[in-house]
């Protein structure tokens, strides 16, 4: 906590951070997450269609409409 008190008070500023730069940057590794999340999920959507069994049906399904497609039937 010393190195933090030294920082700001060499910069001569009350804050570490631009409080307008944490929220981009926030937004950011947001954005990155979810568009991460949505590949893998897209990656499980094509393997679960590969599949007919009438067990992975709902999953395929849940996984469709998470991702704002439509679910292969079959």
């Amino acid at each position: 906590m010393g190195d933090l008190e030294q920082a700001t008070s060499q910069n001569g500023e009350s804050e570490t951070m631009d409080e307008y730069d944490l929220p981009a940057t926030l937004r950011a590794v947001h954005e990155t997450e979810i568009n991460r999340l949505k590949r893998l999920m897209r990656k499980a959507l094509e393997h679960l269609q590969q599949f007919p069994n009438p067990q992975v049906g709902p999953a395929r399904d849940i996984l469709a409409r998470a991702l704002g497609e439509e679910s292969a039937q079959g």
